[in-house]
């Protein structure tokens, strides 16, 4: 037990607000803790990671994905299998199946954050850290970014066949 009697807390500071968010760039992290969570629909599941930025005057901020794997959507499967696969190819595992993600803990990593803006249920907009892409360490990071340009392209040229207009 802690005595906590010289600590006074005004009655206005007791919400925990909003998640500081990262500014824009790429951090070296390291995935501290991973889980496979229940959707709320409970139609489906998701892996989640937790990122810890390990450098920097943000080290210790922690940002998280959620990649929904197992879902009745082939869509959203297939999109989370691909990051999944980045990711796992990102942190060097070779063999492109893991089966326990604690594997994949404490490897690090480099991941492009991004903040994005979005609409709460209650109709107010806040925004909010995003994973845009992921590097191995030591490789110069325009080369995935070039990579991911490419893809973005494929996926337009892609979506432009499939949707005439």
């Amino acid at each position: 037990m802690a005595d906590v009697s010289d600590i006074n807390v005004a009655p206005e500071s007791a919400s925990l607000g909003d998640f500081p968010l990262l500014p824009e760039g790429v951090y070296r992290a390291v995935i501290t803790d991973s889980s496979k969570k229940d959707t709320k629909s409970g139609t489906g599941s998701y892996l989640s990671f937790k990122f810890t930025v390990q450098t920097g005057g943000h080290a210790g901020t922690s940002i998280f994905d959620n990649l929904n794997l197992w879902n009745p959507s082939s869509e959203a499967v297939r999109i989370s299998m691909q990051r999944y696969e980045l990711i796992l190819q990102r942190l060097g595992t070779t063999s492109g199946r893991v089966s326990n993600t604690e594997d994949l803990h404490n490897i690090p990593i480099d991941i492009k954050v991004v903040v994005e803006e979005y609409q709460k249920n209650d109709g107010t907009k806040s925004r909010h850290n995003v994973i845009k892409d992921f590097f191995a360490v030591g490789v110069p990071n325009n080369q995935p970014q070039q990579s991911q340009q490419q893809g973005m392209q494929n996926k337009q040229s892609q979506q432009q066949a499939l949707c005439p207009y």
